[in-house]
């Protein structure tokens, strides 16, 4: 399966940097596990195309964002759906 994902992790002053570099690496690991095609922070970029020319995408949640963005979309006249499956959150236009 093909995914994209944006994994991040903060460092700070006083932290160590292997400490950061483990944190973005069990961030990886965990949405490279799951069953989700893109990120949460993807997911909610890709509502309007979704809305405006159809399919679907796979994230790992659906996060305030993407709740908001859904009422945004509609608000527009566009059917956006997003729904739990298992372990994913499916959007589709």
């Amino acid at each position: 399966m093909t995914s994209a994902s944006r994994v991040t992790a903060l460092g700070e002053a006083g932290k160590p940097s292997e400490t950061v570099a483990a944190e973005a690496v069990d961030a990886f690991e965990r949405f490279h596990e799951g069953a989700a095609a893109v990120d949460e922070h993807l997911a909610d970029q890709l509502q309007v195309p979704l809305a405006l020319a159809g399919g679907e995408v796979a994230a790992p949640e659906a996060t305030a964002h993407v709740r908001t963005n859904r009422a945004v979309v509609e608000a527009f006249g566009h059917d956006l759906s997003v729904e739990q499956r298992g372990d994913r959150v499916v959007i589709s236009g």
